[in-house]
């Protein structure tokens, strides 16, 4: 078979361990006798600069290059290796697209590719985490940047799709302005596509994550597959069952199982000084709303509310005069920081309702000591649900999630039903068994560990910062974890002393209006 791999667009030291999955799966294809050919970038100047290039194109470049040239040369011989830039179009002129709001930005396609959505991914991701940006002139200039990006890359890549002629393509994650072209057009021509993620696994070792014809954001996906591993004939229960236990014995000890550690500087044992076992005490655990926001894929169709924001004014308001019943907001720690509204405008209803205490996202509160005290626990679809779930503490979610289906919490379909769940201090805890299903996908999807790049973490401090070097061990060739740690500790020591380019960061505040009174 043939097969075509697009090499992410950012610095290869920044993000070395996205490259190796990359890398991994472009070898192992290889190795086993297929045709293919991996497409990487040469230059910031033919396509434009990547997101984490903003204001040195070809310092950057040449750090990119010194790193990534390295790891290409241990590919074997039989990988066709071309530069990205040799489809690109010669006239480089963009559309020019109109827009007033961000939903008009969303609705912005080009040659079938949804480029509003990507840039919009992007700016978030990589532009400070800013919901919703006030449409000034700064932002404009940023996102018609953005904008004319994809639509390049569109071109670019139905280009060398067209010329090559693979039977399947493959790329990573599929979310920004640099991949999200790869799966329209392969949807819009009809071609197999895979789209790769990683996996923390126990601390330092990433597992490779396979979405066949589907995106990592593809919640429906998910749950499908899941299913199918749990059914999985091959596998003896007994062997599922332990494996979706460790899942969560892991996230309670702290230790990488899926996602990085949000809770280690949190003290077992420890509750809010409030804390009243009398009162009919619920948990509301709240996510991080900006990380999955611009996504194509409809993971909230069966929301109650449009926002989380909009959920907390309806319950506050609707048991505000109930001094039985006490709620708690534990802020999501990865939204320590954040100075936008989403997230700064949470500490208001504590001092607005006299029963509700919010809890910080750096608070040392532990997580796990709240779950098994809480008589409830709400959440937005958050993994903290299928944790509450597992320890059979009552569990409302009221957002898309990957558990919906589980049968493990319950999901209202009115606010009318949300209310009546929340009153009821008799509600009983659903079973936590199949929350084992969700412990075991986690831990065993996807093609597993990697075998020709072996990719490890390695955590270190600079100059008080924390520093990240992910070294690789790479098959038949020695040395390879110290030059890869060499050539990555050189290159971001060069990159953290260059001064980057400010993004818009001005927020448009008009679309808190309603909450902010």
């Amino acid at each position: 078979m043939k097969y075509l791999f697009f090499l992410p667009h950012y610095p290869s030291f920044c993000w070395a361990g996205i490259y190796g999955v990359i890398l991994d799966q472009v070898e192992l294809l290889s190795r086993a006798g297929h045709t293919v050919c991996l497409m990487y970038c040469a230059d910031c100047h033919t396509l434009g600069e990547c997101y984490h290039n903003h204001a040195h194109p070809d310092r950057v470049c040449k750090l990119c290059n010194f790193n990534r040239d390295y790891l290409l040369s241990k590919l074997s011989d039989t990988v066709i290796k071309k530069k990205i830039s040799f489809y690109a179009p010669q006239v480089t002129t963009p559309p020019l697209f109109k827009y007033d709001t961000i939903e008009d930005i969303l609705n912005l396609q080009y040659n079938g590719v949804h480029i509003g959505y990507a840039a919009m991914s992007t700016y978030v991701s990589y532009g400070g985490r800013n919901l919703y940006p006030l449409i000034d002139d700064q932002f404009r200039s940023y996102m018609n940047s953005l904008l004319g990006r994809c639509c390049r890359f569109a071109d670019t890549i139905e280009a060398a799709i067209s010329d090559f002629a693979p039977d399947s393509v493959g790329l990573f994650n599929a979310r920004f302005i640099d991949d999200k072209p790869v799966v329209d057009i392969c949807r819009k021509m009809g071609i197999d596509f895979n789209c790769y993620e990683h996996r923390l696994i126990l601390g330092n070792q990433p597992r490779k994550i396979c979405f066949h014809n589907a995106t990592p954001q593809d919640e429906a996906y998910i749950r499908k597959t899941m299913d199918e591993i749990w059914d999985d004939p091959s596998v003896p229960l007994e062997e599922k069952e332990a494996v979706g236990r460790s899942f969560y014995d892991f996230r309670r000890k702290s230790i990488a199982a899926g996602d990085k550690v949000y809770t280690s500087d949190q003290k077992n044992g420890l509750l809010p000084e409030e804390w009243d076992s009398s009162k009919h005490n619920i948990v509301i655990f709240n996510s991080s709303e900006d990380e999955m926001s611009y996504v194509l894929e409809d993971n909230q169709a069966g929301a109650l509310f449009p926002s989380q924001l909009d959920a907390f004014e309806y319950i506050f308001n609707q048991n505000k005069d109930r001094d039985d019943i006490h709620f708690y907001i534990r802020i999501h720690p990865n939204l320590k920081n954040i100075p936008y509204l989403y997230s700064t405008l949470l500490p208001k209803y504590g001092e607005k309702y006299a029963n509700v205490t919010v809890i910080p996202g750096d608070s040392p509160i532990s997580t796990y000591s709240l779950i098994d005290v809480a008589d409830k626990v709400l959440v937005f679809g958050s993994t903290a649900g299928a944790e509450a779930a597992y320890s059979e503490t009552p569990t409302i979610l009221i957002a898309g999630s990957v558990y919906t289906d589980l049968n493990i919490c319950y999901v209202p379909k009115t606010r009318t039903e949300l209310q009546e769940l929340l009153l009821d201090k008799e509600l009983p805890a659903k079973s936590g068994y199949n929350a084992l299903k969700l412990g075991y996908y986690t831990l065993r999807s996807g093609d597993g560990v990697f075998k020709y790049f072996k990719v490890e973490n390695m955590f270190y401090t600079l100059g008080g910062k924390p520093l990240r070097i992910q070294r690789f061990e790479i098959e038949g060739h020695k040395g390879t974890k110290r030059r890869t740690s060499f050539n990555q500790f050189i290159c971001k020591l060069f990159y953290e002393a260059l001064p980057m380019r400010q993004l818009p960061e001005k927020e448009d505040r008009s679309r808190y209006d309603k909450y902010l009174n």
